[in-house]
């Protein structure tokens, strides 16, 4: 079942309709991204938008008809699907939460009103006609009615990304234990969202993080292909000790890496790096006062020895390990190999960018 329904159909059109209804909306259904809050600035200027009736993007609903369905995570009858933001600007501002700009200007009659820096508040209490004109600002929505996750999220990632999904946006509308673990250590943990250098569109934290817990659960640097991670998504619907397990390292080392790594590090600036440092930290042990030093050495060196003319092959390869194939067990432990006998070096006093390690290029295979 797939139906859309207009503005008006359940009795919602009003911003005071739907700020009544506020505590029914699920604002984090699964498939909801994890990108980067608005800012003061964006929020003013949708009030502004409001209270000068400037039109809006539409709204788009999840209506659950029944609390059955299984895409009902949170019990409650209405999940966002699109205008998320938006909609917790609104409700923000009608809570007191922030202050109009204070250049705002009251288009239709500047001379008489003067809304500058006023909160919701602030309008009731000097503009009241105001007040009851942005509680009666109609919104257009959109309900949505299914029980079907793999469209309802095709609808999500269309109306926001306009191209189909990805490999990690499919695996994500798998309903299931690993997936839920997965978003609640999202959410719990900072290293995500707040280390990592990346945006956390089209599910790149997710992505990450099925990673990180697959590496833990094979407690080994195995392949990322595609198929392997979703029979793993797949397998593990259900909760079992294994999979606590390893989440439970995952959560662990974690905050481990909280302590090494830093806000927007440098370090992660590439995905493709992320999962041998979290190998190399977590499983070799190596003491956490020397570690980050040695990142930022190692880092520091490879980027000194590209601009090189006699370059050190050494690592020029682990560059080219990657940035190609990167998701291949033999590149995750050749890369994995080089740090720990880079490590090594550096312990000796011996690290420089002509450093070069014991490793033959016949145990490399560089084919795919």
């Amino acid at each position: 079942m797939f139906k859309i329904e207009k503005i008006g159909s359940y009795g919602i059109k009003t911003i005071k309709d739907i700020y009544a209804i506020a505590d029914q909306i699920d604002f984090d259904p699964p498939y909801q991204r994890y990108g980067n809050l608005w800012n003061i600035e964006k929020k003013r200027l949708l009030i502004d938008s409001i209270i000068n009736s400037y039109d809006l993007p539409k709204f788009y609903i999840h209506y659950i008809t029944d609390n059955s369905n299984i895409i009902n995570t949170s019990g409650k009858p209405y999940a966002i699907i699109d205008g998320k933001q938006r909609l917790q600007a609104i409700f923000e501002f009608v809570n007191n939460e922030f202050k109009l700009d204070g250049d705002f200007v009251y288009e239709p009659e500047p001379a008489k009103y003067d809304l500058a820096n006023m909160t919701y508040k602030d309008i009731a209490s000097n503009y009241p006609e105001l007040k009851v004109a942005i509680d009666n600002f109609v919104l257009d929505v959109v309900f949505v009615i299914t029980d079907e996750i793999e469209r309802l999220e095709e609808l999500f990632y269309r109306l926001n990304e306009g191209m189909p999904l990805n490999n990690a946006e499919k695996r994500n509308r798998v309903v299931g234990y690993v997936n839920d673990e997965i978003r609640r250590l999202i959410q719990s943990n900072h290293f995500f969202t707040k280390c990592v250098q990346m945006s956390g569109k089209r599910l790149q934290y997710q992505d990450l993080a099925l990673k990180l817990l697959f590496t833990e659960y094979n407690e080994s640097l195995v392949s990322f292909d595609k198929a392997s991670l979703d029979k793993f998504v797949d397998k593990n619907k259900n909760s079992n000790d294994k999979l606590n397990h390893s989440i439970k390292r995952l959560e662990d080392n974690l905050e481990l890496l909280n302590d090494i790594f830093t806000e927007s590090d440098p370090l992660l600036k590439s995905r493709a790096i992320i999962p041998v440092y979290y190998y190399f930290i977590t499983k070799g042990q190596p003491k956490s006062d020397k570690v980050r030093a040695f990142l930022d050495d190692f880092d520091s060196i490879r980027k000194q020895n590209r601009k090189r003319k006699d370059y050190n092959p050494i690592l020029v390869e682990f560059d080219r390990q990657n940035q190609q194939g990167v998701h291949r067990q033999k590149s995750l432990k050749l890369r994995h190999e080089l740090l720990e006998k880079y490590y090594i070096k550096y312990l000796e006093g011996n690290l420089t960018i002509d450093t070069i390690v014991n490793i033959e290029t016949t145990e490399i295979d560089f084919g795919e």
